[in-house]
């Protein structure tokens, strides 16, 4: 099977004054369609880096990302900006809505971004809402959602263009136990319904368990 997404030689470094900063270091690695991995590490040892680079937020220092042998940073920035959208969906661990929309708006947002028509929009987003189970918060604002009901819409959102990659960074760090338990099955159950490939970020070895594969990250390497 040829893989969804590869990185070859992926390298990012920063430049502080006369010092330099390498975060990742010459990173090979590949995901399947439909694969669950997890990206596992310590605070502050590059996967928030390593997804960024991965859905074209930031470019690596050297290497590339290739998404089925093909490279996007190739793209000029409004081609770059297009695949990102239709091709990948973020999470963060911080939901990131918009407090004066409503649930439904918030899910909205990037179709109505992508031009889609308001009607179509709606339908999206209110099917997505129902199927991460907050269908009767959709008018509520944010302020009045729980944490996890929030970050459900954000997977709502992140959902509504239908991409092929779902990037989940720490999706679920701010989170009590019993509900971060309870995103991290509606993400596999994302990943069994729509045949999503999804790659999460997380320092939480239990949830990293969960997930079908695990690559280590320490020292800017991936660890077997």
């Amino acid at each position: 099977m040829t893989p969804l997404i590869r990185a070859e030689g992926l390298s990012k470094s920063y430049k502080t004054g006369e010092t330099t900063l390498e975060v990742l270091s010459d990173l090979h690695f590949s995901i399947l369609p439909g694969e669950t991995a997890a990206v596992v590490g310590v605070s502050g040892v590059g996967k928030s880096t390593l997804l960024h680079i991965l859905g074209t937020i930031d470019r690596p220092t050297s290497g590339r990302v290739l998404f089925e042998d093909r490279d996007p940073f190739g793209l000029n920035s409004a081609d770059l900006a297009r695949f990102r959208n239709e091709t990948i969906g973020f999470v963060f661990q911080f939901h990131h809505l918009l407090p004066e929309f409503s649930a439904v708006e918030n899910v909205m947002m990037p179709a109505l971004i992508r031009r889609l028509p308001r009607r179509e929009a709606r339908e999206r987003a209110e099917a997505l809402l129902e199927e991460v189970g907050v269908s009767n918060r959709r008018g509520h604002r944010v302020g009045q959602l729980s944490g996890g009901e929030a970050q459900r819409v954000a997977i709502a959102r992140a959902l509504v263009l239908e991409p092929r990659v779902l990037l989940a960074d720490e999706p679920t760090g701010n989170l009590d136990p019993r509900t971060a338990g309870t995103i991290q099955d509606l993400i596999l159950g994302l990943n069994l319904r729509k045949k999503l490939t999804i790659l999460m970020a997380t320092h939480n070895e239990k949830m990293a368990a969960g997930m079908g594969r695990q690559l280590h990250l320490s020292d800017g390497k991936l660890n077997p």
